[in-house]
């Protein structure tokens, strides 16, 4: 009997301003809060990446250095711009001027009378080479951009499950107290039929008596259904929002006057057809298992020791006693390494360890969507 009043509601009713389903999955996915926050994080993502970036900007630099007092007066300025690569590769160049009187052990610093250019690049001979912290920080920053996308999805996903729910208890919940509404308004002209017959002798006094009681027993279901009801728009009003994010409570004329299964099929079939063919769990994990990658990549070349080649070559303009007028070549090694090497072995094994980690994760996800 109940299952029969609950599906009557659902397929009948008066044709009142309809409340579409996929209303609700648009104002969800655009006003809520969490959406709107996914938004940022999409947005802080693309930001991060473009902080990552800058470690790869052409560099400016200069510097000016004066000796007022002292047996040697001189001054010594320089301009110059610096280039690194994400292969890890160093150019740089400048020009710098150099004049007065300086020490012996600072001769380098003279220039001829207009000055010095000079050029020359740094190249990582086992350190830094294929990988680096800038380049690590590209990378992951780029993966997160990635996630974050993915991870909207999922969360979109959430609320439109959310919003399917709470649209069918609320419709559901609606249409069960508009039957309510009809059944005590029939046990209440069905009272005055008993009572005019009651009175004419046809029916005794015991059928009055018995359609009183069964008119309580329906105001009082009445009474609860319509609690249900409210309940029911008020969790549906967290999903419908006005333009300025506002929650609207639907009401009693906001139901459909028939059950729209197309309306709902089209909208919610063609999202969980993506997550089929686009998982959001499992290509969030793919993307972290890619960070921890270069992540243990990153431990491995920390581990190795660090062999800089640079070669230079300057040349002076103009005229001066030192008479440099050559073109000159410097090059040289430079060379360090941490003999104990704590950091990328602990490093190393915290990034291998969080990878397999992930991996169960994947597996455990994986099959869970099998069953699924």
């Amino acid at each position: 009997m109940r299952a029969t009043l609950l599906l009557t509601a659902l397929l009948t009713g008066p044709l009142f301003a309809e409340l579409k389903i996929s209303e609700a999955f648009s104002s969800a996915t655009t006003h809520i809060p969490e959406i709107e926050a996914m938004k940022h994080q999409i947005e802080r993502a693309r930001y991060a990446y473009i902080e990552a970036e800058g470690a790869f900007d052409l560099k400016l630099k200069a510097k000016t250095e004066n000796e007022v007092l002292g047996d040697y007066q001189a001054s010594h300025s320089g301009i110059g711009l610096e280039q690194p690569t994400e292969s890890g590769l160093s150019f740089f160049g400048g020009y710098r001027v150099g004049k007065g009187s300086f020490a012996v052990y600072d001769g380098k610093k003279k220039t001829n009378e207009y000055g010095e250019v000079h050029a020359g690049v740094l190249i990582p001979l086992q350190r830094n080479l294929g990988i680096n912290d800038p380049k690590f920080k590209k990378k992951k920053r780029g993966l997160d951009k990635k996630l974050a996308v993915v991870l909207n999805r999922k969360q979109r996903l959430k609320i439109l499950k959310e919003v399917n729910k709470a649209y069918w208890s609320w419709l559901m919940a609606g249409r069960t107290y508009q039957q309510y509404v009809i059944l005590v308004k029939l046990a209440e002209d069905r009272q005055k039929q008993i009572s005019r017959r009651v009175e004419m002798g046809d029916l005794p006094q015991l059928y009055l008596q018995d359609n009183q009681r069964s008119i309580f027993e329906r105001k009082e279901q009445l009474l609860y259904a319509k609690r249900l009801f409210d309940n029911a728009s008020v969790y549906l009003a967290y999903f419908l929002r006005d333009d300025k994010k506002t929650m609207k409570k639907p009401a009693e004329n906001d139901l459909p006057g028939a059950l729209s299964l197309r309306d709902f099929s089209f909208e919610l079939e063609k999202e969980f057809n993506l997550a089929k063919e686009y998982s959001p769990d499992l290509v969030a994990l793919k993307f972290k298992k890619a960070q921890k990658t270069i992540q243990v990549d990153l431990a491995k070349n920390m581990s190795k020791p660090q062999v800089d080649l640079f070669v230079t070559g300057a040349k002076d303009i103009g005229s001066n006693d030192l008479k440099k007028d050559d073109f000159e070549v410097d090059v040289g090694v430079q060379f360090s390494f941490p003999v104990q090497n704590r950091k990328a072995k602990g490093q190393k094994g915290i990034a291998a360890s969080e990878f397999n980690i992930l991996e169960q994760e994947t597996k455990s996800t994986g099959d869970r969507l099998k069953n699924e």
